[in-house]
């Protein structure tokens, strides 16, 4: 039996792209390792004239790469983005209780008018830039319809220009900055 080792990839490129082989032996004999160190320390001997270079300092990026409860910043901007989109969904659902199609036309309508783009998966799949200041859109748009819950009942065209008046407030720095729930 033959024993091989492919290296793709050496960090001290001593054996980058070599094939190592070994032969088996039946047992464990005193230097029996000599064959498998011969073949492997051009990558060690490399090592040891780099070491006088490597530090590692105190402080790294990893601290602010990773929290304390072990999640990445990638991870945390993914669940706050998740988390956008299901809140988007619950205050339209909230607003349009039902599953008739006048409820979800103005759903779509009121997403499209927000995002420019109907679908739950497109929305899902934005930025999370964009899903706050939908979401935050929305929010005022909610709070203002509980003072006037008929506007939502009445037509498309009397919804979208009451949204209009919130994203244009937004847009132009003039609304109530609203807190995101996370």
């Amino acid at each position: 039996m033959i024993h091989r080792a492919a290296v793709l990839k050496d960090r001290t490129w001593a054996l980058n792209g070599k094939v190592i082989r070994w032969s088996d032996k039946a047992n464990y004999q005193p230097g029996g390792y000599t064959q498998v160190w011969n073949s492997l320390k051009p990558h060690f001997d490399r090592v040891q004239q780099t070491m006088a270079i490597v530090t590692l300092k105190t402080g790294t990026s990893s601290a602010d790469l990773i929290s304390d409860d072990g999640k990445s910043e990638f991870y945390e901007r993914r669940e706050r983005r998740d988390l956008c989109t299901e809140e988007i969904k619950a205050t339209l659902d909230l607003l349009w209780a039902g599953s008739a199609a006048v409820e979800k036309r103005k759903r779509l309508l009121v997403t499209e008018r927000i995002f420019g783009i109907k679908s739950k998966e497109a929305v899902a799949a934005l930025s999370l830039d964009k899903l706050g200041r939908g979401l935050k859109i929305l929010q005022a748009f909610e709070k203002r319809m509980r003072a006037d819950k008929a506007v939502l009942d009445k037509g498309e065209f009397d919804v979208l220009s009451q949204l209009d008046i919130d994203i244009r407030q937004y847009d132009e720095g003039k609304a109530e900055e609203a807190e995101l729930p996370f």
